[in-house]
């Protein structure tokens, strides 16, 4: 019995090595997606303004029909000027609803 899984170990390890990394790695999920999407949102709102990041929040799930949608909000540096926006926020789909039609389980 041990011989046997030595020999599969044996087997599958360099298999196991000769895959892509992207295959080797933990699978995405949506909740990876809207973090992405966030990321490159914020960065882009710090970028237009100019100005550095104070804090970043990020509300609980609604829904919204068949999906979940979170509120970010960013509050930035203040600027020069005191006409400088400070609290940004918008809207982010964060995953879909399983939507059950069939009646009781």
């Amino acid at each position: 019995m041990n011989r046997r899984n030595f020999i599969f170990g044996a087997v599958v390890l360099p298999l196991a090595a000769s895959l892509p990394p992207s295959l080797l790695s933990a699978p995405r999920d949506e909740y990876d997606d809207f973090l992405e999407r966030v990321r490159h949102k914020v960065t882009a709102i710090v970028r237009r303004e100019g100005r550095g990041l104070h804090k970043m929040y990020i509300d609980p799930p609604r829904a919204d029909g068949r999906r979940y949608v979170r509120t970010v909000h960013i509050f930035l540096d203040p600027g020069p000027s005191l006409l400088d926006k400070l609290h940004f926020q918008f809207d982010e789909v964060s995953g879909s609803r399983l939507a059950w039609e069939g009646g009781c389980i």
